[in-house]
């Protein structure tokens, strides 16, 4: 397995937090629905 290379870390934990830390798991993924599964977390992590 390939590790994530340096891509800065908003990208690095916004990936980390789908469970993706390889650029293998990466390549399953398309960038829209990557985004969506994000924002999906992304507000459930958020307090109101």
């Amino acid at each position: 397995m390939t590790n994530l290379p340096n891509i800065g870390k908003p990208a690095t934990n916004a990936l980390r937090q789908l469970d993706i830390t390889t650029l293998e798991q990466i390549a399953i993924h398309d960038e829209k629905n990557a985004f969506k599964k994000y924002m999906a977390l992304d507000q459930k992590q958020s307090v109101f």
